[in-house]
């Protein structure tokens, strides 16, 4: 496998595939925000802002990384999460995210 792809679900629920070459070491944060999508990413991926905060749709299909303690803590202080919520930052570019399918909130909550 030379690349993955992942899906992007707009808010009408439509979705657009973005595909990713592997050997890239970046996080899942830092591809988004190269694609122009709704990812702020302020604290530059050290999982303190939340501000690059997305919801994983289909997370227990395919084996993403372990959440660590730090990421759940800045979750757990957002006004609106979900146990589908993840920091972007926090989830390395890997062959595990192949047809992983991820929503983009309109709003940052912070």
């Amino acid at each position: 496998m030379e690349s993955i792809e992942i899906f992007i679900e707009d808010k009408d629920g439509t979705e657009k595939i973005l595909e990713i070459p592997l050997g890239i070491q970046m996080s899942l944060m830092e591809v988004l925000r190269g694609e122009n999508e709704n990812i702020q990413g302020i604290c530059g991926g050290m999982a303190i802002c939340a501000t690059c905060v997305i919801e994983l749709l289909n997370k227990d299909e395919l084996e993403i990384p372990e959440m660590q303690d730090d990421e759940l803590s800045v979750l757990e202080s957002l006004p609106e999460h979900s146990e589908n919520s993840r920091l972007a930052c926090q989830i390395p570019i890997s062959e595990k995210l192949h047809h992983l399918h991820i929503r983009v909130p309109e709003t940052v909550f912070v």
